[in-house]
C-alpha cells in the first residue's frame, strides 16, 4: 500500500497530521511506509495535484472522499470536513476508513 503525506515548511498542522497517520498506520500494519513529500511551489503544487497541506493520499486517492475531482490546487493550507466540523487536520476515523479502503482496492 502506498501512503503519502503532502506538506509545504510553514504549515502549522501538518506534523500533527503525520503524527495522527503514524498511529493510524501503526494499527492496520506497521509495515507500511509514510512517504513524506514536500510541495516547493504552486508550480509544484499543480503538476502533483495538492489541494493544500497536509495532503494524505492512500494508493494515490486522496482520504477525503468528497475531493476526488477537486482542481483547486496550490500551495496553501487545507481544511477538512468532519463530524465535529471544520479543521486543519483530518480526523483519525477518516485516516484508518482510507487505510482500510485501500488495503482491499491495491
Amino acid at each position: 500500500m502506498k501512503v503519502e503525506l503532502l506538506y509545504f515548511d510553514g504549515c502549522p498542522t501538518y506534523k500533527e497530521a503525520m503524527k495522527i497517520l503514524k498511529e493510524c498506520v501503526h494499527e492496520v500494519d506497521p509495515t507500511i511506509r509514510i512517504e513524506k513529500i514536500k510541495v516547493i511551489s504552486n508550480d509544484h503544487a499543480r503538476s502533483l495535484e495538492f489541494l493544500g497541506s497536509p495532503t494524505i493520499r492512500i494508493n494515490g486517492r486522496d482520504i477525503e472522499e468528497k475531493a476526488q475531482g477537486w482542481k483547486d490546487f496550490g500551495l496553501r493550507c487545507r481544511v477538512y470536513e468532519s463530524q465535529e466540523g471544520f479543521g486543519g487536520i483530518p480526523t483519525k476515523e477518516m485516516i484508518l476508513k482510507a487505510l482500510q479502503r485501500g488495503r482491499y482496492h491495491e
